[in-house]
């Protein structure tokens, strides 16, 4: 089974979220599965235009350099893992206004170990590596895998089972602003397809449907 989620903006530089997520994917038998992990830019950014670097060079910066380090901190936890940033290999690019993805290859690629897929995506019409917004790319790289629902990461642990009913389907027009705003990602909060939300240690746990809320 393919497992596709997204670490978003503030999840990045959180040390115990991170740990946890490691964990989880060991405890769910990461190996025996297909996860995918998507990923942008962090508070990291800001402390490299602290530097004095333009914001978009700052943001190629800390992409790359998140890539190569969550790539590390799962070594650390026993987890394998392979970073692949988006230009690489073309793996998705912009041409025309217009993104491919090279989805045989994402297809073709061996259950084990974590991929980790960067945001950064190469534009052919500029020659250069552009990040491209996390919601956007988990929009295009769902409907190129073929991929049901992605799982995202709640914002907050407090009381997200009690909010709503978890198993369950919610349209996310049903949804009122103070959960949305409480507990969907920042970047995710005016997407509309569907998702998985989840918390770090229940990543990959498709046995217990208290586990997780299922939106759109």
């Amino acid at each position: 089974m393919k497992y596709f989620g997204v670490i978003d903006h503030e999840h990045l530089d959180n040390a115990v979220f991170l740990t946890a997520l490691a964990q989880a994917l060991d405890r769910f038998n990461y190996s025996e599965h297909h996860y995918i992990l998507l990923h942008g830019d962090s508070e990291y950014t800001d402390r490299i235009i602290q530097s004095g670097v333009m914001r978009e060079e700052a943001m190629r910066r800390s992409i790359r350099g998140l890539n190569n380090r969550l790539v590390a901190l799962l070594a650390d936890e026993g987890i394998s893992a392979i970073g692949l940033n988006g230009f690489q290999r073309k793996l998705i690019v912009r041409e025309n206004e217009e993104i491919r993805v090279d989805t045989d290859y994402l297809d073709g690629l061996p259950t084990s170990p974590v991929w980790l897929i960067s945001s950064l995506i190469q534009d052919l019409d500029r020659d250069e590596r552009v990040p491209l917004a996390l919601s956007e790319l988990t929009s295009i790289l769902c409907k190129s895998l073929a991929i049901d629902r992605v799982y995202l990461f709640a914002r907050t642990e407090d009381n997200l089972f009690d909010e709503v009913d978890p198993g369950k389907n919610h349209p996310w027009d049903t949804l009122d602003e103070d959960f949305i705003e409480t507990y969907i990602p920042a970047d995710f909060q005016q997407y509309r397809g569907p998702i998985r939300l989840t918390t770090a240690k229940n990543f990959g746990d498709t046995e217990s449907e208290q586990m997780y809320i299922d939106i759109g």
